[in-house]
């Protein structure tokens, strides 16, 4: 009972710490990092995934060649682990896990509740982006260039898994297969739509450097 308060009371004193903060940047800021946090506490110190040899339970039980889970795809991925910190990865889990583990989902976090309907859907699908680039989705609040970004990002993901992470990766040929046939659909169709989504993330990847060099 006592640690049922103690942790309502800390809900109340996180929603009102960013309520209070006046710049709608670093409101996002700490609405995303307090509740990465959150997830992280709930199993810190724990291998949930099930690791050996880099392969997550899955993929041991299946005898799979793949490594690294569910992360496989990711540009992020390094022997260390994660380079960045994606929050609508840390509600990612297989059912694998689900089964063994109490696992938080987006209602759990109250915080999450003080961003708008927009944004609350973009950071549902903001998967393999780094941390910069989902604050950055967030902040502009728009699907169609959060769209436009995600389909940058796959072409960044491509190039990753063709020059730099040749490792044995079904879905990793899959997205790059789907990219190329998007690439000559949009050539064909409408050239003018690939423009579109290079400026847009191009743009970002300027935006983010300027942000990280004012920290």
């Amino acid at each position: 009972m006592k640690k049922r308060v103690s942790e309502d009371i800390n809900k109340i004193n996180q929603i009102e710490k960013a309520k209070s903060i006046k710049g709608r940047y670093n409101r996002l800021v700490y609405i995303y990092d307090t509740s990465c946090s959150i997830i992280d506490d709930l199993h810190k110190g724990e291998n949930i995934c099930g690791f050996k040899c880099n392969k997550c339970i899955v993929q041991q039980k299946s005898k799979s060649d793949e490594t690294n889970g569910c992360c496989r795809t990711c540009r992020y991925q390094s022997p260390k682990g994660c380079k960045t910190s994606n929050l609508t990865c840390k509600f990612f889990y297989c059912d694998e896990v689900k089964s063994k583990y109490k696992v938080y989902s987006f209602d759990d976090i109250e915080l999450l509740k003080l961003l708008s309907w927009r944004q609350r859907f973009i950071l549902k699908y903001d998967l393999f982006s780094s941390r910069e680039e989902v604050l950055l989705d967030l902040y502009f609040g728009s699907l169609i260039l959060s769209g436009f970004r995600l389909v940058y990002s796959c072409y960044k993901t491509s190039f990753y898994l063709l020059f730099k992470n040749k490792s044995k990766n079904f879905y990793g040929k899959l997205i790059i297969l789907m990219t190329l046939f998007f690439t000559i659909m949009s050539l064909i169709m409408m050239p003018q739509f690939l423009l579109i989504i290079f400026s847009i993330g191009i743009i970002s990847d300027i935006l983010i450097k300027i942000i990280n060099r004012h920290k």
